[in-house]
């Protein structure tokens, strides 16, 4: 089951409706404001959550208007709204994730939803974060990339834990072998595939990759 989580940060509506038209979802979660992006669109969600602290809009009468489900949160809680969204997806079964809205505003949110991006990836199911010049995820293991279907022009690697042993990069620019990538290095920033196919390899250690095109 592909699952879209729609989070309240920088989205438009153009942007959403086009990717949901490449990419049907079998399940769209709104998160808090990611409400507000999908009815700009036009769009409707399966299942609306969070603490509502920051969507414009009336949640109650969309909500029985439309007879989508809703899940209510305290505002004052020990976790965000997109962790909640992941857990949910993660519990429904999904196959795989898209997350589109977790990107511009607040840092803070930006960076934990890329370590939210770890729940997924501990029980083994793909999660993206997209926006219009950037596709983010983590990987814990070796991943083949193909020139094709890259999002963008640019390819970056950093180490999400301390640091990831054994880096090995073949098919792009600026190959590796068997080279440690630390915190705190932009080594592995702005590398380019240049083969039909590229491969990542490393012994330890979480990667997080940035596919990326100039906007």
């Amino acid at each position: 089951m592909k699952t879209l989580i729609v989070a309240g940060g920088v989205l438009r509506p153009r942007f959403l409706k086009t990717f949901l038209k490449k990419s049907p979802q079998d399940l769209v979660i709104a998160a808090d404001r990611g409400l507000d992006h999908l009815i700009a669109a036009g769009l409707t969600p399966d299942l609306i959550l969070g603490d509502y602290d920051s969507t414009a809009l009336d949640v109650g009468t969309i909500s029985s208007g439309r007879e989508i489900p809703v899940e209510r949160y305290p505002a004052e809680k020990n976790f965000t709204d997109m962790e909640a969204a992941l857990n949910v997806a993660i519990k429904k079964g999904s196959s795989e994730i898209a997350i589109l809205g977790a990107t511009g505003g607040r840092l803070d949110h930006f960076l934990a939803n890329v370590q939210g991006l770890l729940l997924p990836l501990k029980v083994g199911i793909p999660a993206r974060i997209i926006d219009e010049q950037n596709e983010i995820c983590l990987l814990d293991g070796p991943r083949k990339l193909q020139k094709k279907a890259a999002f963008g022009k640019y390819v970056s690697f950093l180490p999400l834990t301390g640091h990831c042993e054994g880096v090995t990069l073949r098919g792009f620019k600026y190959p590796l072998v068997d080279h440690v990538l630390e915190q705190g290095t932009s080594l592995g920033v702005s590398n380019e595939i240049v083969e039909e196919e590229a491969t990542v390899e490393f012994q330890s250690g979480i990667l997080v990759m940035v596919m990326s095109k100039d906007g």
